[in-house]
């Protein structure tokens, strides 16, 4: 076979393997309708009124009274919480003011007076008498454009957000007491640890130094362990 005619085979080669590598390309573009994703009927988790909860007493599941007290100290101490709690009661007033609106108005007075003839002459006595005109009032603004009820709706809402603000700011409270407390009990316990070691690096350092008093130990071990004593005692400080 000749150069020209190898020449033509490996071109009419690397042609029939381009056409097949298109062809595959070409099959693996589909229909070109874009895939059927169903989606879900519902959440999974329930919403509204029926949603689960925190306890409000969560932190007793943890067993420590330590930890009752402190949550109970800051639930009646706590300025973020008053202020949340005034908030709400101040809600519930502008409520019952938003609803008198739309309650009839009640007015009532009374007048008094003396009545008497004066005493003549021949007449014993004179006619003397009290005089009351009792008097009440009543009306009713008509609510036609629902600016009433709809004033006493914003207040409603404005309650019961003051409500959800107060729970949010008790259980960002409490949060803050258990991580603050289970931070404190770690702390304590690497506070252990830490004393521990020193102590441990201590007795090491008079090893060495009296191995090094026989000559079994060098300065070197000794400063080495001078070092490593006096890492362990800048370590506690910070915890």
């Amino acid at each position: 076979m000749t150069i020209c005619s190898r020449k033509a085979a490996v071109e009419r080669a690397v042609a029939g393997i381009l056409a097949m590598a298109f062809l595959a390309g070409c099959s693996l573009e589909g229909t070109g309708q874009p895939p059927v994703i169903e989606m879900p009927t519902a959440w999974s988790e329930p919403a509204g009124q029926n949603a689960s909860r925190p306890d409000v007493e969560w932190w007793k599941e943890f067993g420590t009274p330590e930890l009752a007290s402190l949550m109970q100290d800051a639930l009646l101490q706590n300025a973020d919480l008053a202020a949340a709690k005034a908030r709400v009661r101040q809600a519930d007033a502008l409520l019952k003011v938003a609803g008198a609106s739309l309650l009839p108005t009640l007015g009532g007075s009374l007048d008094a007076s003396r009545q008497g003839s004066p005493k003549l002459p021949g007449i014993q006595t004179a006619k003397q008498g009290n005089l009351y005109s009792p008097m009440l009032a009543a009306s009713y603004e008509v609510d036609f454009w629902g600016k009433n009820a709809a004033v006493e709706a914003s207040a409603t809402a404005e309650a019961e957000a003051a409500r959800y603000a107060q729970r949010t700011v008790a259980l960002t409270v409490q949060s803050a007491v258990a991580s603050s407390y289970f931070s404190i009990l770690g702390l304590k316990e690497r506070l252990a640890v830490a004393r521990e070691n020193l102590a441990d690096a201590e007795r090491t350092l008079e090893a060495y130094r009296e191995r090094m008093a026989i000559g079994a130990a060098t300065r070197l071990d000794v400063a080495q362990q001078e070092s490593e004593v006096a890492v362990q005692r800048a370590g506690i400080p910070p915890l």
